[in-house]
């Protein structure tokens, strides 16, 4: 499995290999996602460093969005 890390903690994507699907869906609840899987599993698990290309920002709502695109434009400004 491989998981995206910014400053070497463990953040969104995650891929995970269709043969642990059916276990990790099965823990999954809530808004926790395949964390439950992932926890059990650590053996699994290869963290790519993902810190110098893109943002961690896990959008789930349209307020998710909103508040990211606002911090996009906010940085925008900043480096005009």
């Amino acid at each position: 499995m491989a998981v995206a890390a910014y400053d070497g903690r463990p953040r969104n994507p995650v891929l995970i290999a269709r043969e642990h699907w059916a276990e990790a869906t099965a823990m999954a609840r809530g808004d926790t996602g395949a964390r439950p899987f992932l926890r059990a599993h650590p053996e699994l698990v290869t963290l790519i460093e993902c810190g110098d290309t893109g943002s961690p920002d896990d959008i789930d709502t349209p307020e998710d969005l909103a508040r990211v695109r606002g911090a996009a434009t906010a940085r925008s400004a900043e480096k005009s």
